[in-house]
């Protein structure tokens, strides 16, 4: 993702009301995210209540398991103002016979 990108993907946050096309941005972002990468809220940015739109909208992600093949490890420090995730592969399990 270019600064552009994440200029604009962080526009769209302040901007955008919290509905399915939030949801569906911030889905479309934390795919472009690699595994194993652990990302700090900080580096957004955002105001106060952008920042707890976007934690809400990355809890509901994750419980929902929105995310393809992939899945969201929360910080066990985690406040509203000091949040951090880390992306991780699903597990992938396959049937072997016996």
């Amino acid at each position: 993702m270019t600064k552009k990108e994440f200029d604009e993907f962080k526009f769209f946050l302040k901007k955008s009301n919290y509905n399915l096309d939030f949801i569906n941005k911030i889905i479309a972002h934390l795919n472009l995210i690699p595994f194993q990468k652990e990302i700090n809220l900080d580096i957004y940015s955002l105001e106060a209540d952008t920042r707890t739109k976007i934690i809400s909208a990355i809890k509901h992600i994750d419980w929902e398991n929105l995310l393809h093949y992939k899945r969201i490890s929360y910080n066990r420090n985690n406040s509203k103002d000091k949040f951090i995730f880390s992306i991780d592969s699903v597990p992938k399990f396959k049937n072997a016979p016996f």
